[in-house]
């Protein structure tokens, strides 16, 4: 039986992060699917901001690793959402803290 996995990138990076609470490695989901489920191909499906050149340098680099990356482009504005990563020093688990700057109405 011949399987394919298709990826929702902006919903499973919301889950993951908001409700999870960790930045999901796509490179590795990717190997995850081919190896363990034997996935024939995998699609992923993320959503890049015109000059995100960093998050298109990302996927090129999935695709090169053999992933079909179906991406779509969109206008962002100035203020971007922040992720910060701090490990803690007694037990060493890391923190993932999702902000999203937001407007002062007068």
């Amino acid at each position: 039986m011949k399987r394919y996995a298709f990826i929702d990138v902006q919903n499973t990076e919301t889950t993951t992060l908001k409700l999870l609470h960790f930045q999901l490695d796509h490179a590795r989901l990717f190997l995850y699917l081919k190896d363990k489920w034997k996935c024939e191909k995998v699609f992923f499906y993320p959503g890049i901001g015109y000059n995100d050149t960093e998050r298109e340098k990302m996927f090129l680099e999935l695709a090169a690793m053999g992933a079909i990356v179906r991406s779509k482009y969109f206008f962002t504005y100035k203020n971007k959402d922040k992720v910060i990563t701090t490990i803690c020093p007694q037990c060493e688990a890391v923190i993932t803290n999702y902000f999203s700057p937001v407007d002062k109405i007068a």
